[in-house]
């Protein structure tokens, strides 16, 4: 619920706002919640009407979605668990995330 409200007032807001609530985002810790902060911070960014007054941080969260990319876990894994092998084989970035991100720079 909290979630979809922050979304939303993404959409209400002044870029640099968003800008500031990215950062936060940004900067949690979000292993433990399969880095939502992240995915969040991106929805949020996808509402911003004049992305460019944002760019730096819009450039940044990019880097950090891109980095997920290259997460693995912290633990040695064999194809015996095989539900968390394919996770981390097939963890990829929606094509619809990329645009919104690559629109930012």
């Amino acid at each position: 619920m909290l979630i979809s409200l922050l979304w939303l007032i993404a959409g209400m807001i002044d870029a640099k706002s968003v800008g500031e609530i990215l950062d936060y985002l940004m900067v949690q810790d979000g292993e433990e919640e399969k880095f939502i902060n992240l995915f969040l911070a991106a929805k949020c960014l996808a509402e911003v009407r004049n992305r460019s007054v944002i760019a730096s941080v819009a450039n940044k969260l990019f880097g950090k979605v891109k980095d997920l990319t290259k997460y693995d876990l912290w633990y040695y894994y064999t194809y015996d668990n095989a539900e968390e092998t394919q996770l981390v084989q097939t963890l990829k970035i929606p094509q619809e995330l990329l645009d919104i991100l690559n629109e930012s720079s």
